[in-house]
This record gives structure tokens, C-alpha cells and sequence, in this order.
């Protein structure tokens, strides 16, 4: 697949979705196109989540290591692991390589599978139409993605075997919105069982209607488009489905995982490593290879008295200061969070810069155990950023957001050590795809 030819074959995205863990039936993989019942489409719909979830860890902490919020553990880390925590890449490194990849495999199996559900099934049925809406919010996800970390990417949409030429960024943001909406208008309730899973216990492990509308927020915020994102904000925020994790709760919800607080994750325990299983160290349980851990930075940035700090930041029985916000049980797998409720409120606040929005980020604050921030902060927007920014690096630590941040809000290079120049903020085109006519980044070769 490193030549971008396209999945095109049912026996392939039959194998896709046979070792998904959410998958029961025994699967087949010699079934031809016209044999296909509505429980293997749902199976095949399974699959492309099994490939979401199967990214690699430290492809979910990329934005906190380069935000140099999370670091490498020099003893026991990869040189890979020091090239991300450093923001230290060339065109050939495989983490970038096998990053870029990963959600190019989720996008050319949600274009199979879009395809056929399009073409070949009634779309009268509400299911069917349930999982396409699904099948665009994977996709919009992953350029999301792709587009922050990128910046210019070949944009697919249709089974092809061309080689496809980078499209500007603004074209990737106008087919995330389009994806999106999509899925909002086609997808599942929240609170409803998704077609794809039908006895599924925790349906926020699915795209639902309310999930694409979280994301699409972000996508709105990422585009400066300030007053659609308050508008999404705000009617999360008047939901009652929905609530915040206090401070009192958070000990048993390090990742979100209150019914009333988390909007979508992905459950990552197909790997070779488990998400949460790169912070532990071997004495630990579940134990783990400790290849990343809180930066020191970060630790002397956050008020102790702050609630999320034993959250974040973490004593191993060893000895050893390690990430503890996803060490809230003893199972190895753990859950990657894209959205919940709680950014809804940093989003209203980053959004309006006046007192509705600051009295948003203090009651936030009140739920952290933190003071409220006085108003004359609102005076100077340089500081109001500031305090935004800091929220959000502690409410979303290890949740992939900081770096990004720091990015789009013009803060990275004051910020942060080992980004000193502006092409540092997108990563390398793999080489591989240089080779077949992409034109890579500036500032790499």
C-alpha cells in the first residue's frame, strides 16, 4: 500500500474486520460482493473502527510530545521515541511513514465500504444509512488528522489506482465540513445502539450524531470560524445528556469515561503495544515499557492543588514519575478519547473573548479546584489566550490536542524548545510518496 493503490478487493477488508475485537461472528473471506448480507456490511463497517483503533501510541500522544508536554525516556526509549518528543524528523523516518499510512488504510477502507453501501444497498434502510454517516465521520476524522500534522494531502474519495497529487489544505477543510455534516445528519443518536454494534454497551465508542457535531465544532475553531463553533458550543452545553466530571469524580474518570461526559472514543487494544502501557513502567500493573513520561515542564507548571494533577502526573511503586491519567484500572487496554463534553466548554471560551465566555472558563476552573481568573484579563487577549491554552494543556493532557494549539494560536515558537522554525509545524511528506510525484514540505529533503 506504500504506492497509495487503493483496497479494493472484498477478501482484503473482509481480513480488516476479522480480527476486530468487537467482532463475535466467525468471519468469512470468500464471500463475492453480491452474497454479502447486512451482517457482514456491519462487520466490514467494524473493520474500518478496528483499523482507527490499531494506530500506533505514540501516534496518539504526537501533539503532547511535540507540545513538549510528554517526553522520551532517554533510558529506555527509541530513537524514533526522541525524534518525536524533539520534533526531529526527515523525510524517511517510519514513524512518520507509518503514521501518514495508518490513516490512509482507515480512508480507502471507508471509501470501500462507502462505495458499496451507496451503490449496491437500500438506502431506505435507516441502518445503512446510519453506518454511512458513520463511515464519513472516520474519514473526516483521519483528514482532520492528516491536514494539522500535513498541511497540503491528496484528497480520496473514490476507489482509484492513480496516484493521487496533494490538494490544498482548504479543499481538505471543506471535505472535513461536508464529511461531517454528512454524519450529522445521518448518524445515530448519542444514546441509541449503533447499527454496526447493535448490543453494544457504551455507544460512545461509535460515531453518533452527536459525536460529528463535537468534532465539527473543532474543525470550526481550528478555522477561526468563532461563531459557528460557540453556536455548536453552546447547545452542548444547554444538553442535559451531557455533563461535566467534577472534581470529587475525576479519580474514577482519569479518561473521560463518565456516561454523561464522553462524546466518542476509540478503543486502542489491538496493537502490539496498548496505548496506556508506554507510560507504565514494569512494576506496574498492567506493566509496560515506560518509553514516554511527563515532561518537567509540564510537571512544574501545574498547581498541585490543581485536580487533574494526580491525574496527570503519576508515582510509579519503583520510584519513577510517570503519565497516570490512563492508570485507572488494572487492564491493559484503554480507551482513546476524540471528544466529550468538557471541551465544549474551552471551545465557548476561546470563542468569545467577553464575559460570558471567561465566567465558561471559571466554572471550569471551580470544577479543577482552581481560583477563578479575574476579568481584567479580558483586557489584554494575549493573556486570555494564555489561560486558554493552559486549560486546555491540562484538561486534554495525553489526549493528542497541545502542539496544534500552540500552532494555530501563534504561540509555538515562544513557547517551545525544540521547535525554532515555522516548517517545523508540519511534518515531513514520507519519502516514499515523494518518490511517486508528491512535493514535499518546505524546510525538508
Amino acid at each position: 500500500m506504500k504506492n497509495f493503490k487503493l483496497i479494493t478487493t472484498l477478501q482484503i477488508l473482509i481480513f480488516f474486520s476479522s480480527c476486530n475485537f468487537l467482532l463475535e461472528e466467525t468471519p468469512v473471506d470468500t464471500l463475492q460482493e453480491n452474497e454479502l448480507s447486512s451482517e457482514h456490511i456491519q462487520s466490514l463497517v467494524r473493520g474500518v473502527y478496528h483499523t482507527l483503533a490499531d494506530c500506533t501510541p505514540a501516534g496518539l500522544i504526537l501533539n503532547d510530545c511535540l507540545g513538549e508536554i510528554i517526553e522520551n525516556n532517554s533510558n529506555n526509549g527509541s530513537l524514533v521515541n526522541a525524534n518525536i518528543a524533539h520534533n526531529n524528523f526527515s523525510s524517511d523516518n517510519s514513524f512518520v511513514e507509518n503514521y501518514y499510512y495508518h490513516f490512509y488504510s482507515v480512508i480507502h477502507q471507508a471509501n470501500y465500504v462507502l462505495n458499496y453501501l451507496s451503490t449496491k444497498s437500500d438506502l431506505s434502510n435507516i441502518s445503512n444509512r446510519q453506518m454511512i454517516g458513520s463511515l464519513h465521520y472516520l474519514r473526516a476524522y483521519c483528514y482532520l488528522k492528516l491536514v494539522t500534522q500535513f498541511g497540503n494531502v491528496p484528497i480520496s474519495t473514490q476507489i482509484t489506482e492513480e496516484v493521487i497529487p496533494r490538494s490544498p489544505a482548504s479543499d481538505v477543510w471543506q471535505l472535513i465540513k461536508d464529511d461531517l455534516d454528512i454524519a450529522i445528519t445521518q448518524c445515530r443518536s448519542w444514546d441509541q445502539a449503533p447499527p454496526e454494534f447493535p448490543t453494544a454497551a457504551r455507544y460512545y465508542y461509535y460515531a453518533s450524531s452527536e459525536a460529528a457535531s463535537a468534532l465539527l465544532a473543532r474543525v470550526y475553531l481550528y478555522n477561526k470560524e468563532y461563531n459557528k463553533a460557540k453556536s455548536i458550543a453552546r447547545r452542548f452545553l444547554e444538553d442535559s445528556r451531557f455533563q461535566l466530571i467534577p472534581a470529587a469524580n475525576m479519580a474514577a474518570s482519569a479518561v473521560g469515561v463518565g456516561p454523561k461526559e464522553l462524546i466518542m472514543c476509540i478503543s486502542n487494544n489491538t496493537g502490539a503495544y496498548y496505548y496506556r502501557n508506554i507510560f507504565n513502567t514494569y512494576a506496574m500493573t498492567p506493566s509496560g515499557s515506560y518509553q514516554f513520561k511527563p515532561s518537567q515542564s509540564f510537571i512544574d507548571s501545574m498547581d498541585p492543588t490543581d485536580a487533574r494533577y494526580t491525574l496527570c502526573i503519576g508515582q510509579s511503586n519503583d520510584g519513577y514519575t510517570t503519565v497516570n491519567k490512563f492508570n485507572y484500572n488494572s487492564v491493559s487496554t484503554c480507551p482513546f478519547t476524540i471528544s466529550r463534553f468538557t471541551e465544549m466548554y474551552l471551545i465557548f471560551a476561546e470563542c468569545a473573548p467577553d464575559e460570558s465566555g471567561l465566567e465558561k472558563l471559571n466554572y471550569l476552573r471551580s470544577e479543577r479546584n482552581l481560583p477563578p481568573l479575574d476579568k481584567k484579563i479580558l483586557n489584554d487577549p494575549s493573556k486570555y489566550i494564555d489561560a486558554i491554552l493552559d486549560e486546555r494543556k491540562f484538561e486534554f493532557y495525553g489526549e493528542n490536542h497541545y502542539f496544534y494549539d500552540l500552532v494555530r494560536l501563534g504561540k509555538a515558537l515562544d513557547k517551545l524548545v525544540y521547535t525554532k522554525n515555522k516548517y517545523q509545524f508540519l511534518l515531513p511528506i514520507p519519502q516514499s510518496q515523494v518518490n511517486l510525484g508528491l512535493k514535499q514540505n518546505p524546510g525538508y529533503f
